[in-house]
């Protein structure tokens, strides 16, 4: 019975959140279809029409918050799509807005990242278009005091309009943001012009200067506390699959992480705060029921789902250098995203369901906020 409920909402989600297949998921202006057949599938969430649940302010509270014996600190930051980035003060449970779009039925905030100072923040942001025009969902990178005393000014912005640039995260010494890029690519000789679609991850120094490709076919990038290794997801075109690889920070030395093939999707990996394990989002129950699963839906919709993003999963642990996956939580959840706190003795995560913390074996869930999105965290002191 669970898993055939497990199909069912993996099917709504398909038919009501534009799960990732394997066309692209953003369509091409006027409605006219997918610019190809062939692209890689979006990672960085649904489509703009997706409506995100409203927040609402909250002040600091004489009462200790709920999860006061937790001895929590510092401030996590969160994304909630339409309705912008928002700040948790772990101290007071006070809850409040750092940048809301100006259009909040237009606009679209998918990610966050903080300076390692926590001073400065750069958001993945599609600004409310001109009147007239159609919201994609297409993200540049923009760059906003943390404390949201001034509007984002544009950081890093798109050669094409087709592009997008999403997943920033900053370099633990504050040098190097890295990002992933959405690009559109002409295919030699073809006539008339058709396009494929590719990701990679790349960096730039925060102070100026050229963008560096550290990996090709691959987003989700994610540093380890000291600076040192990237883990990130790599893309297949010829399987739909995706696959966890770790790699130097400047992208060398690269090598897939033995074990996480058996999955048809991962997403959304970090290390720990050791940098022993990875963490990372995976279609619950493993290979088994996720293929089982996928079996269906390939069925149904010819396609095969290359990202668990959309669909329900949950959290799991490897080795750094390869090995068993262990399943960490049972929350069938979707749209997860996390985060260590600086002191490493918990992570946050994000997801529908809401803001959510628990230790690093997944034990001890306690919920933060109720109100959940498709976004990102980033803890910060």
């Amino acid at each position: 019975m669970k898993k055939l409920f497990a199909l069912v909402l993996s099917l709504a989600l398909l038919a009501a959140c534009s799960v990732d297949i394997s066309n692209i998921p953003t369509p091409a202006p006027n409605n006219s279809p997918p610019a190809s057949p062939t692209a890689a599938p979006s990672p960085s969430g649904p489509t703009p029409e997706a409506s995100p649940i409203a927040i609402a302010p909250t002040a600091p509270s004489s009462d200790a918050p709920a999860w006061a014996s937790l001895d929590l600190t510092g401030r996590i930051l969160f994304t909630q799509a339409q309705q912008g980035v928002w700040e948790l003060d772990l101290a007071t449970g006070a809850v409040e807005a750092i940048f809301i779009p100006p259009d909040t039925t237009n606009a679209w905030v998918n990610a966050t990242t903080a300076s390692p100072d926590g001073q400065q923040l750069v958001i993945a942001y599609a600004p409310p278009p001109k009147a007239g025009e159609v919201q994609f969902g297409y993200t540049d990178l923009y760059q906003l005091p943390a404390d949201g005393a001034a509007p984002p000014q544009p950081f890093l912005e798109r050669q094409d309009r087709r592009e997008s640039l999403f997943n920033p995260e900053w370099s633990p010494d504050g040098q190097h943001l890295y990002y992933a890029h959405l690009k559109r690519i002409a295919v030699p000789g073809a006539n008339p012009p058709q396009y494929k679609f590719q990701y990679d991850i790349e960096r730039v120094s925060v102070s100026g200067g050229q963008v560096e490709i550290i990996a090709q076919n691959a987003y989700w990038p994610r540093l380890s506390a000291d600076g040192q290794r990237l883990v990130y997801v790599s893309f297949s075109e010829d399987f739909f699959g995706n696959f966890l690889f770790v790699a130097d920070a400047d992208g060398k030395n690269a090598q897939q992480v033995p074990g996480g093939e058996q999955f048809q999707a991962i997403d959304a990996p970090l290390f720990s705060p050791d940098g022993n394990s990875i963490l990372f989002s995976a279609v619950s129950g493993g290979a088994a029921e996720a293929d089982s699963a996928l079996a269906w839906i390939d069925w149904l919709t010819g396609a095969q789902v290359a990202s668990a993003h959309n669909v329900p999963s949950d959290w799991w642990m490897i080795p750094a250098t390869g090995g068993e996956a262990k399943q960490i939580t049972k929350i069938f959840d979707v749209g997860l995203y996390g985060d260590f706190a600086p002191d490493g003795r918990h992570m946050a995560f994000i997801s529908l369901d809401g803001l959510l913390v628990m230790t690093p074996d997944g034990q001890n869930m306690t919920t933060l906020l109720k109100q959940g999105a498709y976004g990102t965290v980033d803890w910060t002191r």
